[in-house]
């Protein structure tokens, strides 16, 4: 019995530690640190099981079209996402090396998530992480495009993309930041 009320004891100290160290204002919660690699591992955890849990399955048909990958090219350069991700041949806006955590170069990473995860990541957003949620703006014909290029974002030329990035800027009237890159 006093090994249990020990582990109580330990306990409930282990919670106030944690609390005074929480509450009190020593993590610091700086962008310009990276999480500690507790806290890192746990949001990582966090969103993979929160996304597994509340995935649902409203993609139908293939998204292996070259029509439809371009066109989620298009919608990832006029939505903002060439931005923080970068794309093939595009490196990330500086701003983007700032934010905790940092996007992830989608190129790299893309493929440790199913098209139905994608979906609701572009759909819903991540807390937390500056990653907005376009459902509320794009259809759900822009989000499939959206998906199918994320899905096949290594398969896309470096040179065709940089063009699309251009052809997207001049048509909503931009200077192009990257043309030449």
């Amino acid at each position: 019995m006093r090994f249990f009320a020990a582990i109580g004891v330990l306990a409930i100290c282990l919670c106030a530690a944690a609390a005074v160290y929480l509450y009190g204002g020593f993590y610091s919660v700086a962008a310009s640190e990276p999480h500690s690699g507790f806290i890192a591992w746990s949001l990582e955890h966090i969103r993979d099981a929160s996304v597994a849990r509340h995935v649902d399955a409203g993609l139908t048909g293939s998204l292996d079209d070259p029509a439809l990958i371009k066109k989620g090219a298009h919608e990832f350069v006029e939505e903002g996402c060439v931005d923080c991700h970068g794309g093939p041949g595009v490196e990330p806006e500086k701003f983007a090396t700032g934010m905790r955590p940092e996007p992830p170069e989608l190129a790299e990473h893309a493929h440790h998530l199913d098209a139905a995860e994608t979906a609701w990541i572009i759909r819903h957003g991540i807390k937390m992480t500056g990653m907005p949620a376009f459902g509320g703006h794009t259809d759900a014909d822009e989000q499939r495009a959206l998906v199918a290029f994320v899905l096949h974002i290594k398969s896309v030329p470096p040179a065709e993309f940089r063009t699309i990035k251009q052809q997207t800027a001049q048509k909503g009237g931009e200077e192009p930041k990257d043309a030449g890159q």
